[in-house]
């Protein structure tokens, strides 16, 4: 009885937590794109998925070895998934704001479970690692690349 008690729990702590991450759909003002300076979506999903699994850049001059595109693959795995199923490209960025925003919540659940922390404890430091000042000014406002990956899963590690 006690582990459908602690489930149950568990059930509606995350429930919480992606209800919260709802937020992050609310930056979209009337179905415009976040674009930033670091963060620049790809318009053409395909062509940015091809552009990560090759080690040559033709775009500059006679072109360059680019092997810095490979760690990006995994983004352009999910962009070209996503325009395979028909999500538009607005949405797709919804999406992966949804995932980074509600995934840092989760994953310091996660570690807060993992350091045996309270019912309390565990939801303020969810909501304290996706809603703290540093993240709402330097993480989700885009202006850095893609360092919102790492900062959502990092507590993963």
């Amino acid at each position: 009885m006690k582990l459908i008690s602690t489930n149950r729990q568990i059930a509606l702590e995350l429930g919480f937590i992606f209800c919260i991450g709802l937020l992050s759909l609310t930056w979209f003002n009337d179905g415009l794109m976040l674009v930033a300076s670091g963060f620049e979506p790809p318009i053409d999903r395909m062509r940015y998925f091809l552009w990560t699994i090759t080690w040559w850049d033709h775009l500059h001059a006679t072109g360059f070895a680019n092997p810095g595109a490979l760690p990006n693959l995994l983004f352009g795995m999910f962009a070209v998934f996503t325009k395979f199923i028909g999500l538009e490209l607005i949405n797709w960025e919804r999406l992966l704001f949804f995932i980074w925003f509600t995934g840092s919540g989760v994953s310091a659940y996660i570690l807060s479970r993992v350091l045996n922390l309270g019912s309390v404890a565990r939801i303020t430091a969810s909501l304290f690692y996706m809603m703290n000042m540093f993240t709402l000014v330097i993480i989700w406002d885009v202006a850095q690349g893609m360092v919102q990956n790492a900062y959502a899963f990092m507590p993963l590690v």
